[in-house]
């Protein structure tokens, strides 16, 4: 498997995508004895944790007000004047 392949297939895997029995074992393959590829997935599964948690971050903060009563008063006030 070629550097390219594998970012593909990474990205793929990544992305939420299935690969095939096959394409996973050249990939595993490639990944032992190459560098950049490897950290091409670990960068990957930064990325993926980090927006897992600000995903996790936006639901639990969905629930709660997100400005002061006094601001949503200003809004709501200028928004009857139009």
């Amino acid at each position: 498997m070629k550097c390219s392949e594998a970012s593909v297939a990474l990205s793929k895997q990544y992305d939420g995508g299935q690969l095939s029995l096959s394409e996973k074992k050249h990939l595993d393959e490639h990944l032992a004895v190459c560098l950049p590829c490897r950290n091409f997935k670990s960068q990957l599964q930064e990325i993926t944790q980090e927006l897992n948690s600000e995903s996790e971050i936006s639901k639990s903060s969905a629930n709660q007000d997100q400005l002061p009563q006094s601001t949503k008063d200003k809004l709501s006030q200028k928004l009857d004047k139009k």
